[in-house]
């Protein structure tokens, strides 16, 4: 497997990386499922509860992507 994306122009330092994206991105959603539920135990109706927590999380996400992207350009990207 290795081989292949070494062939494709895939850096070998890059693969831990595609590596630990794919791991962490396989648990993305399970959260949003548990905060609602903890929510609506708080007393939200689920409809809100899920619009909050959709929001809150998508808001998040376009931050934190936002200012990954700064810092890359600010710092640049370092490679071994």
């Amino acid at each position: 497997m290795i081989r292949v994306l070494e062939r494709l122009g895939v850096p070998r330092v890059l693969m831990l990386g595609f590596l630990a994206v794919a791991i962490f991105m396989t648990g993305d959603g399970f959260e949003l499922t548990f905060l609602s539920k903890f929510m609506v135990d708080q007393g939200f109706t689920s409809s809100q509860a899920s619009l909050l927590v959709t929001t809150v999380y998508g808001l998040f996400a376009a931050f934190g992507g936002w200012s990954a992207g700064v810092l890359a350009e600010m710092f640049g990207a370092r490679m071994r």
